[in-house]
């Protein structure tokens, strides 16, 4: 299910931005790097996973701010966010995230690459970004470092990540109330998982990291395939991410560069349609 140019296909396994929502839209978005240093060509033969240092991770947890506009979708006690962070720490008995996070005053920033800052956080946009379609749910935006990895081989080492869901366009509730309402909990737990370096599974409807939402659906319950490649980043078998799934792609003639840094956005939009972008360049999409 990839939309890529002709000729000769080659894969690499990099998404690094990842939204809820895709545009069905002819020309590709503009979205400036920002804080990349240039550098050596990446080899697009690599399958190349990403994810947050292994063995960091796992003895101390992502510690993610939380708008406090969230406080307003809590139902019978329950915090949203909180209780999908619970849902994927408990998915492979890793404590990916921090279940104690800072509560912090939304930022409703215009530009998304000003979220790089020195807090990582889950946020609402009631204004939205005049780089990223109006059709996306939801945006993750994350960097990362070419690194040698601790199990061998090398990979891309997140650095930092945020979630922003797009309020201006689109109506969220916990469970959706009627028509075009999305579930909440549905779009925060799949952006979750883009912040843990876990990209789209089209052959797989039940998943999380399936990258279709339909209004009023609810899907929240990691699948098996989720958990699974949630546990090749993490548990040592980096190697192993080599399926489609994970993949972009890149047309041999072109011959991109890649520096030793990227930053990559994930877009899941309303009509289906996914895109994802590194460094400025749209990479893999999901039409439907």
């Amino acid at each position: 299910m990839l939309k890529i140019h002709s000729g000769h296909f080659l894969f690499i396994f990099l998404l690094i931005f990842t939204g809820i929502s895709c545009q069905k839209q002819e020309e590709v978005q503009t979205l400036l790097p920002k804080n990349f240093p240039g550098g050596s060509v990446y080899n697009p033969n690599d399958t190349t996973p990403i994810s947050w240092n292994p063995d960091n991770i796992k003895s101390s947890p992502l510690n993610i701010a939380v708008s406090s506009e969230f406080d307003g979708d809590i139902v019978s006690g329950i915090h949203p966010v909180i209780n999908m962070m619970t849902i994927w720490n408990n998915s492979i008995s890793i404590n990916f995230f921090n279940l104690h996070p800072s509560f912090v005053v939304n930022k409703d920033l215009n530009d998304l690459s000003d979220y790089q800052d020195n807090e990582m956080g889950i946020y609402k946009s009631h204004k939205w970004f005049s780089d990223v379609t109006s059709n996306a749910l939801a945006v993750t935006q994350y960097f990362a470092y070419r690194k040698n990895s601790p199990y061998g081989g090398t990979y891309y080492e997140m650095s930092h990540a945020d979630i922003v869901l797009n309020y201006r366009d689109f109506s969220f509730s916990s469970p959706p109330l009627g028509l075009n309402q999305f579930d909440l909990r549905s779009v925060l737990i799949h952006e979750m998982g883009h912040m843990l370096g876990l990209q789209h599974n089209s052959s797989a409807p039940g998943a999380i990291m399936y990258p279709y939402l339909d209004d009023q659906e609810v899907r929240i319950t990691p699948s098996q395939d989720d958990k699974n490649k949630l546990s090749l980043l993490y548990n040592g078998h980096l190697s192993a991410l080599s399926s489609p799934s994970g993949m972009a792609s890149y047309s041999e003639e072109e011959n991109i560069p890649w520096p030793p840094s990227i930053r990559v956005i994930v877009e899941m939009d309303a009509d289906h349609r996914c895109r994802h972008f590194i460094n400025n360049k749209i990479i893999y999409e999901h039409p439907w």
